[in-house]
């Protein structure tokens, strides 16, 4: 009997490191995405010089429904001048943000948001990564200045081709997760309660969405005295002008009657956003800073406006949260650390890592909460309120990695 038991916890103990093994490797392979290109899916799917946009694909688990769609961020031109100088001689010499030629066959992760550490279910989803080279922050339809702005043609293209590979198909429910970063968590906040319907009747009554938004958060204050920036309310009211953009939301459009272009940009849309969503703001974001020429060692000055510019995104970050309907079906999600970075929901450090001073949370972690229980449609276990925000005093006072990465980042413009 003895030897009997001894065998047994032998090969429990096999089991357990063998299940050890296979979850490292799972979280070390690589998810390796292969570009499909949209032009025969819709000929109008274009980038600015009018060469076909595309998709990275990568399909989930045979059993897998749910579904990632997510929109590469990448700036964007506000008017004539700067698209020019983005996208240089229009359609003969286009920068390499506004043309498909040169994209690679294949891109891969091995953390973030499409190889996620913690959570199985995201990690075998279906995934799509929208590339982007319309520089209209995946929101408008419209010809200017001698080139095609088609951004919210390409992403109706990649959902209609979510849709042929079996996306709300079915007798069980599906979960779409739709989201993007920096310009793409901008295109994403602008057309997430738009996306039941763009999918179709059909799949969008068997589809249950999420948002993962990754610093659409701009905030309407005006520039840094002494920069040469122009605003972010410049550059939405540049945008709104020029593109064509259509999905602007009902209850945000009648909030601003007058001043429509609000609802391109974060401070004002947020609010009005009714799909549940996971919002991601750093309260010190590095490129909303750097374009106000704050960077990883401002003076006292710079500080000072850092330091309110941070205050402002964890009070409004705060605000979407606690007016959120109590009765809505779904809760909606922030998650803001206090430090100096932008963009990171892609990347190992900023997703799977990172953490928030309040719970000690990962983004990886708070989405897995955020997504409770979502494919039954119940809230079990999930809190009533999920927010994790920061409160700390300080520049980039956040715990996690906030403080050594202040000695070696730079901006990088997304």
């Amino acid at each position: 009997p003895c030897r009997a038991c001894i065998f047994g916890v032998v090969q429990a103990m096999g089991r357990i490191v063998i299940a050890l093994i296979g979850s490292f490797l799972a979280a070390c392979v690589a998810e390796k995405l292969k570009l499909v290109s949209l032009e025969s899916a819709d000929p109008r799917a274009v980038c600015n010089d009018g060469s076909p946009s595309g998709y990275y694909w990568k399909a989930g688990r045979a059993d897998s429904r749910t579904w990632i769609v997510d929109l590469e961020g990448g700036g964007w031109c506000t008017d004539e001048k700067e698209c020019q100088r983005r996208c240089p001689s229009g359609k003969e010499s286009p920068g390499v943000m506004c043309t498909s030629q040169g994209w690679p066959s294949e891109i891969s992760y091995e953390g973030g948001l499409m190889a996620p550490q913690n959570d199985s279910s995201v990690y075998g989803a279906n995934k799509a990564f929208v590339k982007y080279c319309t520089s209209d922050a995946h929101m408008g339809n419209a010809d200017a200045f001698g080139m095609q702005f088609r951004g919210m043609v390409v992403v109706q293209a990649v959902l209609n081709e979510m849709v042929r590979r079996g996306l709300g198909q079915g007798k069980q429910r599906h979960r779409l997760i739709f989201g993007g970063q920096s310009a793409g968590g901008r295109g994403a906040m602008v057309h997430l309660d738009y996306v039941t319907e763009m999918i179709g009747p059909v799949a969008g009554a068997n589809t249950d969405v999420f948002g993962l938004l990754d610093s659409p958060l701009y905030l309407d204050i005006p520039p840094y005295p002494g920069s040469d920036f122009k605003g972010f309310r410049a550059e939405s009211q540049g945008v709104y002008s020029v593109f064509n953009i259509q999905h602007l939301g009902t209850a945000c459009v009648a909030a601003h009657a007058d001043e429509p272009w609000k609802c391109t940009m974060g401070q004002y849309r947020m609010p009005h956003v009714t799909t549940p969503y996971m919002l991601v703001a750093a309260e010190y974001d590095e490129y909303q800073l750097g374009r106000n020429e704050i960077t990883k060692h401002p003076d006292s000055s710079k500080r000072m406006y850092a330091e309110a510019f941070a205050a402002k995104t964890a009070s409004l970050a705060r605000s979407l949260t606690r007016s959120w309907p109590a009765n809505a079906s779904w809760p909606n999600a922030v998650y803001s650390r206090a430090c100096y970075e932008h963009a990171t929901s892609l990347e190992t450090a900023g997703y799977d890592e990172s953490v928030t001073l309040k719970d000690n949370m990962t983004l990886d972690a708070a989405m897995a909460a955020f997504l409770k229980d979502s494919r039954s449609g119940g809230l079990a276990g999930v809190s009533a309120l999920l927010e994790w925000v920061d409160d700390c005093k300080g520049f980039a006072c956040g715990g996690s990695n906030c403080k050594h990465d202040l000695h070696d980042i730079e901006l990088i413009v997304v």
